[in-house]
């Protein structure tokens, strides 16, 4: 397997591992520092550990609940627009349905007034879950956190201001549909929680649902699927894999 880890346990958790993907080394590296290293190992009952990575790009609808000191207006907000993208990594093994994750996730929620002014906000969130046959659960805690008021339907980036007083906690629900081995589509359902720095009192938060598209990096085929079955068959595991992609008709 190009992509297999192999590890040592000692009393310190996971201490080596040894893979030729730069892209899962990194979130390996990263899952180290943070100490989810020996969290993550504790679902692996053998000895290799596979990591199959991910790219996502999404898009969907919010609303704020209660949140004008973030946004800084007492205005009445309709609903957000919620674009968001991810890059994270599942590890596995072809005999574990319990799989550990770690992501990246940049989110905007860009809610506007009757004035038709935004007032976004955007958060980069670093995620930890578990993701159990097509569905996940995942949480995340972060201090990157930018708002703004604006006249542009959607705002990436530019004119936000750091809010350094507020940080942001992130729990959501989501399910993938595998199209092929490299594509699927996913469907979120997640809640945003923003807490003052100063006082940890909550201060808004932020409901969403997105669906995306998933593209799939690396790894070993036999993390989401034992076989490239015919549309239709008991052990088809690819719903959408259809000619010109895989099986014809």
């Amino acid at each position: 397997m190009k992509e297999a880890f192999t590890f040592a346990k000692s009393r310190r958790g996971l201490s080596r591992i040894d893979s030729s993907s730069p892209f899962a080394r990194f979130f390996w590296k990263l899952s180290l520092k943070v100490g989810l290293a020996p969290l993550i190992g504790s679902f692996m009952p053998s000895a290799a550990l596979a990591a199959k990575g991910w790219v996502e790009l999404g898009y969907g609808t919010g609303s704020l609940l209660d949140a004008t000191e973030v946004t800084a207006t007492s205005d009445a907000l309709g609903l957000a627009r919620v674009p968001q993208a991810s890059l994270g990594v599942m590890f596995s093994n072809e005999k574990q349905k319990v799989r550990p994750l770690l992501s990246l996730q940049y989110r905007v929620f860009s809610p506007e007034n009757s004035a038709r002014t935004n007032f976004p906000i955007q958060t980069i969130t670093p995620m930890f879950g578990i993701s159990i046959k097509k569905t996940w659960i995942q949480i995340g805690l972060t201090p990157l956190l930018w708002t703004q008021s604006t006249d542009q339907p959607l705002a990436f980036f530019s004119g936000y201001t750091q809010r350094s007083d507020f940080l942001s906690g992130r729990v959501e629900f989501g399910y993938h549909y595998t199209i092929t081995p490299e594509i699927s589509i996913t469907g979120t359902l997640g809640t945003q929680l923003f807490v003052s720095v100063a006082d940890q009192t909550l201060k808004g938060q932020a409901i969403d649902g997105t669906v995306g598209f998933r593209f799939w990096i690396g790894g070993v085929k036999d993390l989401s699927a034992k076989n490239r079955g015919y549309y239709g068959e008991e052990d088809d595991n690819y719903k959408g894999w259809r000619y010109p992609f895989g099986q014809g008709f």
